[in-house]
């Protein structure tokens, strides 16, 4: 196992800590990003808030949707959004072809979806800190961070994220 495995397999959850043999650390800091919104990314689909409601009490579909859209549910006070599901370049596939509603592939990323929704993007930052023994306290050496993260992906894609964030700090 190489020092790199030892500070990916360290830094994991927000506030996580690294100490160097030499009394550096690298802190990993995760924060919510209120730049980026899933609404404003074409490659998770169309999204649009819900308008008329028909004679049965339920809302239009909005133009250019098609019968895979849904309305979502999402959020403490439950609100509600159509989403049309990508299309494109971006389109959803379950075994080579398109997916559509019931299949795995459609529940799984209808489960990203609302929880982008939910809790939206975040920045990843890490930071290099080192003591300075003049005035017994530590100091933020430099930092680099990436926001419009998906956190809710899988442990690879945060490592990989992590991973390029330290290399760029030139340790």
């Amino acid at each position: 196992m190489t020092i790199r495995d030892d500070i990916l397999a360290a830094l994991e959850d927000d506030g996580d800590i690294y100490k160097f043999d030499d009394g550096r650390e690298l802190r990993l800091r995760i924060e919510h990003d209120e730049d980026h919104s899933i609404l404003d990314e074409e490659m998770h689909g169309e999204f649009a808030w819900p308008g008329r409601t028909n004679d049965y009490g339920r809302y239009d579909r909005p133009a250019g949707f098609d019968g895979n859209a849904e309305l979502l549910g999402f959020g403490r006070s439950y609100d509600r959004i159509w989403w049309q599901p990508p299309r494109g370049d971006y389109a959803l596939y379950d075994d080579g072809k398109p997916a559509r509603r019931g299949s795995k592939a459609f529940e799984e990323y209808r489960t990203t979806v609302l929880e982008l929704l939910e809790y939206g993007y975040v920045g990843v930052i890490v930071e290099l800190w080192h003591s300075c023994p003049t005035c017994a306290s530590r100091h933020e050496d430099r930092s680099a961070s990436l926001w419009g993260v998906e956190w809710n992906a899988d442990d690879a894609y945060k490592r990989e994220v992590i991973g390029d964030l330290i290399d760029e700090l030139e340790i």
